[in-house]
């Protein structure tokens, strides 16, 4: 086990077991924290299953979602390298464009697939049949 990130939300560690490696999101015991990272996963669970259903590989895979006695609560992700912020910092330097672009292209597809699953959820929803109890009254 060892720190990857810090932030105002918590921490990402980094754990292995034999050749696998995963990076855990330990969100802290901060309603709003707890309350975002419950949305976070919900999110990420959408776009994973679209993902697979898709054969695409667009979006980290978050594993699995777990609470803590201790009210923090984690997500479970692939481990894949440095984000683009620890990239940058220990760079210096800005990326090229082509970088830029991919990153761009990468973000619309993934936004997309987002937007394609909810967009389904909600036709869904709107054309299931809906119990209308109606009564009539006498007079």
């Amino acid at each position: 086990v060892r720190d990857v990130g810090l932030g105002t939300f918590g921490r990402v560690v980094e754990c292995s077991k034999g050749d696998s490696r995963v990076a855990i999101k330990i969100v802290r015991n901060v309603r709003r924290y707890y309350d975002s990272a419950l949305i976070e996963a919900d999110i990420c669970e959408r776009v994973n299953r679209e993902q697979r259903r898709q054969n695409k590989d667009l979006c980290a895979k978050m594993l699995d979602r777990f609470g803590l006695p201790s009210g923090h609560y984690c997500l479970v992700f692939e481990r894949l390298g440095l984000s683009l912020y620890d990239f940058l910092k220990d760079s210096g330097r800005p990326f090229p464009m082509f970088c830029c672009r991919d990153f761009s292209r990468q973000l619309l597809e993934a936004a997309r697939t987002y937007v394609v699953s909810l967009i389904k959820r909600l036709q869904c929803r709107m054309t299931r049949p809906t119990c209308i109890q109606t009564t009539s009254e006498t007079i």
